[in-house]
């Protein structure tokens, strides 16, 4: 699975495992469970993978208030993203929404313990229970389940991708109208036995 940068400000604040403070450490973790990007409040948050479709599992707040978003992706193993502090009775994609590379998730907001707006980003390898419920694999692991998502990330805005895309797919459609009319003169100019 490869994902890309869900939200336009490039500037990461805390990376996975950093910050051991007694926050962390009241939630029973060892570090921070996720990365962190900075970003302006209400910023849109988009739907970061180009390989896979996710289905939205479920919206969440925290105990804190923090708002956020749970999604499923099957790459063919099993993850949950989690995108969160998220703005409070915002747009978010009803549950069992299957989100196509693009699609809009949220707006960024400061909920929760937060110190200031950003977007939350992380990924918990998910096993499925007796009953078909997803858990997390690594819940003992010291950070919730969470596994660093840096790995994952190829560092450009999933929006900025689609357009060059639309870009290619537009200089591919010239290309191809200029060949029908280079071959509808060629035609023209000969007769058909």
């Amino acid at each position: 699975m490869i994902l890309y940068r869900p939200i336009k400000t490039n500037l990461i604040t805390q990376l996975f495992g950093e910050n051991k403070i007694p926050l962390y450490k009241e939630s029973g973790m060892l570090g921070h469970n996720g990365i962190d990007f900075a970003c302006s409040y209400k910023e849109p948050i988009y739907w970061n993978c180009f390989d896979y479709e996710g289905e939205v599992l479920s919206h969440y707040v925290d105990s804190a208030g923090g708002i956020g978003i749970d999604v499923i992706v099957e790459d063919p193993k099993v993850y949950k993203l989690r995108f969160w502090h998220l703005v409070k009775d915002g747009y978010m994609p009803k549950i069992g929404t299957i989100l196509s590379t693009g699609d809009l998730i949220g707006y960024a907001d400061n909920t929760g313990r937060s110190t200031g707006n950003h977007l939350h980003f992380g990924i918990k390898p998910q096993i499925l229970d007796k009953n078909g419920n997803y858990k997390n694999e690594l819940a003992r692991n010291g950070y919730t389940g969470g596994i660093d998502p840096l790995p994952f990330f190829k560092n450009t805005y999933i929006m900025d991708c689609l357009d060059n895309i639309s870009e290619q797919l537009n200089y591919i459609q010239k290309a191809v109208n200029l060949m029908k009319e280079v071959l509808k003169k060629f035609l023209k100019g000969r007769s058909i036995n």
